[in-house]
């Protein structure tokens, strides 16, 4: 059964570029919060200490998540989008 409301954003994911591998200091995992690469402030604008759970609705593939999963983080994300998640149907 197709829910309008992911194939709305199943068709803005498609039109978007898939997540990097690297950044521009070649981090494999980093913050990125802004329409521009490697743009914007870190994960410290959170204020979150290890062991803090994040919550990000609309996650995407979870590039955020994996990265404050890496500064110690419980990183939970949830989208409506299987493209987004790059889970394709």
């Amino acid at each position: 059964m197709t829910d309008a409301r992911s194939a709305a954003w199943d068709t803005y994911a498609q039109s978007k570029p898939q997540r990097r591998r690297t950044n521009a200091r070649g981090e494999t995992t980093w913050f990125n919060r802004t329409q521009y690469a490697d743009h914007g402030p870190g994960a410290e604008v959170l204020a979150l200490d290890p062991g803090d759970t994040a919550l990000d609705l609309g996650c995407g593939s979870g590039g955020n998540l994996a990265h404050l999963a890496t500064l110690g983080m419980k990183a939970v994300g949830v989208d409506l989008s299987p493209e987004a998640a790059g889970q394709s149907p």
